[in-house]
């Protein structure tokens, strides 16, 4: 299966393509209930990516650590070898009862992980 669009001599691909949050709470205008997270949850994982010889990385995401409220979340990316890259991605979710003011914070905490969760690189061929 080819995960990668080749578009002018580059391949551009989601380095992580198989374990991304989707699950992003709707936004409302006026939150008028308290919220619960009733399963708290802990993944952990370590991707290998390795791609074809005669490309070099043109760009990469950085990493991405947030430590709040509502959980834990860091995601990296390691040039190890000329043609392999390591992620490494952390994600704890909180079991939890919060106050209505709080949601918000929540939810861009879920928008950010999914966003990041989507971030892509960019191979040049050589």
């Amino acid at each position: 299966m080819n995960y990668a669009n080749n578009s002018n001599n580059k391949l551009i691909f989601v380095l992580n393509a198989f374990n991304q949050e989707t699950n992003i709470p709707k936004k409302h205008r006026v939150r008028e209930f308290p919220f619960e997270i009733k399963r708290g949850s802990t993944e952990e994982e370590v991707l290998e990516i390795s791609f074809p010889a005669g490309y070099a990385i043109e760009a990469m995401p950085s990493t991405t650590e947030i430590d709040n409220e509502f959980g834990y979340y860091k995601i990296e990316f390691l040039n190890k070898e000329s043609n392999l890259i390591i992620c490494k991605r952390k994600y704890i979710l909180k079991q939890g009862f919060y106050e209505k003011e709080k949601y918000e914070s929540f939810r861009k905490f879920k928008e950010t992980i999914s966003r990041t969760d989507n971030s892509k690189i960019i191979l040049n061929k050589l």
